[in-house]
């Protein structure tokens, strides 16, 4: 697969994932209600909810920094600040390292 074939289809799921989410505003949930139906929930469905899903020592996470919380607007999952995933800061739109965390090269 080609380097334009895998964007264009890394970028077609992500617009996927996020009219999902917006679907599901549309149909009468919150917004946490929707960020849980993404984390929490989508983890229990999948029988996963021992190993991920929230937030918590042991779990496995991969991580997105938002620039606004996005329990007051689904719409700040689009300001992806920082990406963690296995432990690893993978992409960094602030172009900052915070202390205790080390930038992948």
């Amino acid at each position: 697969m080609s380097a334009p074939t895998f964007l264009s289809k890394r970028i077609s799921a992500t617009r996927s994932y996020y009219t999902e989410l917006g679907l599901l505003k549309d149909a009468g949930l919150s917004d946490t209600e929707v960020l849980n139906s993404a984390t929490r929930i989508g983890a229990e469905i999948l029988r996963l909810g021992d190993k991920l899903g929230v937030l918590r020592d042991g779990m496995l996470a991969d991580i997105l920094v938002v620039g606004c919380d996005p329990r007051e607007d689904i719409q700040h999952l689009r300001d992806v600040r920082l990406v963690m995933a296995d432990g690893r800061i993978v992409g960094d739109r602030t172009r900052t390292v915070k202390a205790g965390f080390q930038q992948e090269h």
